[in-house]
């Protein structure tokens, strides 16, 4: 592998920083949830289920 990288001139680091990085998947969801209606223009609420 050394070898491909001196050819590409890319340093070791950047290959094996990528080889052991991990990404930690998120516990908590982001943002508000969807409410499960819909309004209409008169603030009447539809259901999503339909």
């Amino acid at each position: 592998m050394t070898l491909v990288l001196k050819i590409v001139d890319i340093p070791r680091s950047t290959y094996y920083h990528r080889k052991y990085y991990r990404v930690e998947e998120k516990k908590v969801s982001e943002g508000r949830p969807a409410p499960g209606y819909s309004t209409y223009e008169d603030g009447t609420k539809v259901p999503d289920e339909q």
